[in-house]
């Protein structure tokens, strides 16, 4: 394959952290200066393929010791590097006048911090600063600019209803190579614990929160998180282990209890019920004359051919990995969609909002039932859609719909039983 520079940038930011650690790297002056030469060999680089400018600060200034010789040559490449320079300096240290930017991208402003601390952690860094457009007198406001950073990223968190505290938007609804939940709160851990500490009486007099108990809270997080959450095969797994480890004995004596208990009863004396998830089931009947659609409840006399629109109302907690949803349905209805296969964006199954959010799952269609398997789910309310035809005559019923993480079943959710429908 060809050389990639998000898969360098990637590596760099691992060897980083070793190094760090007390681990020693190879030399890798030729990966950084691959960095510095592809990020401007461009009129600009696309998001597709490319880093961001400030993901390419963001590594770059972890090798603040490797010279910076990028020298632009020709008209667009001068043009490209001083633009560059100007929005680094509005990046890095935005005026209040202007807003400081990023609004509520909390992964954001951790790179933020993390960057700036690094520039200034070294005279290698300040020159590096410099040579990215920065004087030498902006070092107050890079300060500055990082302690506001800090009380913005103190205050966005949230306690969580089972212990700790977490970011609820820290990455999602999108996750990548880059951003994951492990890597995004290890690093806000991280950070709270080493420049926190070192400005915790700033962050206590203004939002009265202490950084290196917030800090505390995200080890308890992730622990619990460790529970729903295939993060084995995620490289911010290793960062989330690291930054566990680096808590309080109190933290680490920390252990999580499961409590189950399973019943059964006849489908008429289900009620909803649920552990960290919700879900309830709402039928809909296309109008004859329009493809709008109308609530319909049981005891509505439906008719073969009405086509009738299911809509699984969800809550969830929190994201979790490897979850399913199972939909029962009556022997009266027939899936419009009757093939399995990939859910994707084009079938827009959840909704959220304004915005659509489908991780990319599988549809299982079964004769009695259509099961649903993500490999992750995203948190708050979504809703899952079916449609189906009338195809029978008589009175029916089907067991609940249900959801469930298959990685902690104990984290689940059934609907209330539905009724009897009828239809002629």
């Amino acid at each position: 394959m060809n050389s990639s520079r998000i898969i360098t940038a990637v590596l760099l930011e691992r060897f980083a952290a070793l190094r760090d650690r007390g681990f020693s790297v190879p030399d890798l002056t030729s990966a950084v200066k691959y960095l510095d030469n592809g990020q401007f060999s461009e009129a600009y680089p696309f998001w597709c393929g490319w880093l961001s400018d400030s993901q390419y600060l963001y590594v770059r200034s972890m090798y603040a010791q490797v010279e910076f010789g990028y020298k632009p040559s020709g008209k667009e490449a001068k043009e490209r590097f001083a633009a560059f320079q100007k929005a680094t300096k509005a990046y890095l240290t935005p005026s209040r006048k202007d807003g400081r930017g990023l609004d509520g991208y909390i992964l954001g402003k951790a790179r933020r911090i993390k960057t700036l601390r690094q520039l200034l952690d070294s005279p290698e860094g300040i020159a590096l600063a410099k040579s990215f457009g920065l004087r030498i007198s902006a070092k107050n406001r890079m300060d500055k600019s990082m302690v506001a950073d800090l009380l913005s990223l103190v205050e966005y968190n949230v306690k969580h209803r089972d212990g700790g505290r977490y970011y609820p938007n820290a990455v999602m609804p999108y996750r990548g190579l880059l951003e994951s939940e492990a890597y995004a709160h290890s690093l806000i851990c991280d950070l709270l614990t080493t420049v926190g500490k070192e400005k915790n009486a700033a962050i206590q007099t203004e939002t009265g929160e202490d950084a290196l108990a917030v800090a505390d809270g995200i080890r308890l997080w992730l622990m619990l998180q460790k529970e729903t959450q295939q993060w084995g095969e995620d490289p911010g797994f290793v960062n989330a282990i690291s930054s566990v480890l680096d808590g309080s004995p109190e933290v680490l004596a920390t252990q999580v209890l499961i409590y189950k208990a399973t019943y059964t009863k006849p489908f008429k004396e289900i009620k909803a019920a649920g552990n960290g998830f919700t879900i309830a089931r709402h039928f809909f009947r296309e109008k004859a004359d329009s493809r709008e659609l109308e609530p319909v409840e049981p005891g509505t006399m439906l008719r073969k051919g009405d086509r009738i629109v299911a809509k699984y109302e969800i809550w969830n907690q929190e994201n979790r990995s490897f979850v399913k949803l199972t939909a029962p349905r009556e022997a009266s209805l027939r899936p419009v969609n009757q093939l399995s296969g990939h859910v994707g964006w084009w079938l827009r199954p959840l909704r959220a909002g304004w915005y659509s959010f489908s991780p990319q799952g599988y549809r299982n269609v079964l004769i009695d039932r259509t099961e649903y398997y993500f490999d992750s789910y995203p948190e708050e309310k979504t809703t899952v859609t079916e449609e189906f035809f009338v195809t029978q005559a008589g009175s029916f019923s089907a067991p609940v719909v249900t959801i469930e993480s298959l990685y902690a079943p104990h984290y689940r959710a059934n609907g209330a039983f539905g009724g009897v429908w009828s239809s002629k």
